[in-house]
């Protein structure tokens, strides 16, 4: 019957170091985000550390709201224009490629040359080797 309760006891120990986890991630997130608008407002108030939470996502909200919004017709011209220029320098190198390549094969060097082997022949009468 004890074994049938530390399971319960192993996830009231854990709930505890979870939450203490997700706190942290929660804390370490919205400093990065501090960080990050300061650096694009300059807003001095950033600053600190200790500026509450509330007020870093009031200010990302803020920061969010005055970005343009994209065309996305323009976005996707902008990346059929890099496709495009993409495809044309692999173009490019494939051609320099082939066109480093001699036009001649190369003469065979002096030696032996290797050959293939006769085809074996096959004897339908002759099982003895089998």
């Amino acid at each position: 019957m004890s074994s049938a309760t530390e399971p319960h006891g192993d996830r009231k120990l854990l709930k505890p170091l979870l939450e203490k986890r997700r706190r942290d991630r929660m804390n370490r997130s919205l400093d990065r985000l501090r960080l990050l608008l300061l650096a694009a407002t300059c807003d001095e108030r950033l600053r600190s550390p200790k500026v509450e939470k509330a007020e870093i996502l009031r200010k990302a909200v803020q920061f969010l709201r005055m970005q343009p919004l994209s065309d996305p017709a323009a976005t996707e011209e902008l990346l059929l224009r890099r496709y495009w220029s993409g495809y044309r320098e692999c173009l490019a190198r494939a051609a320099r490629f082939l066109q480093a390549i001699p036009a001649e094969p190369p003469s065979p060097a002096p030696g032996p040359t290797a050959r293939c082997p006769p085809p074996l022949a096959v004897n339908p009468t002759n099982t003895s080797g089998l």
